[in-house]
């Protein structure tokens, strides 16, 4: 018998919509496809101090706290291993 394939559905927050390279995440959203939240946190960004919060309303004090992307990528890889990740940036 065939496995099933599984999918998460990852949501990503980020800094600003300039390329890549200029961005930070901001919080990263993984739920499954009864929608069960598997991860949810704020990130505190590594390369950014200042971003708009026009469209989020993620400041730098809700993050001051937060883990860093770098902190929380091991859980993250565990988790998303093996499955089909469906990834988006809602743009305001």
């Amino acid at each position: 018998m065939a496995q099933k394939e599984e999918y998460v559905y990852m949501s990503c927050i980020c800094t600003g919509y300039e390329e890549a390279s200029r961005n930070d995440v901001l919080q990263i959203s993984v739920r499954d496809d009864a929608g069960n939240v598997l991860f949810d946190s704020l990130i505190k960004p590594e390369k950014r101090k200042r971003w708009d919060s026009y469209s989020h309303e993620i400041t730098p004090a809700s993050v001051r706290d937060a883990p860093t992307l770098s902190d929380v990528a091991p859980e993250l890889q565990k988790l998303l291993r093996g499955k089909h990740v469906v990834l988006y940036n809602k743009k305001s």
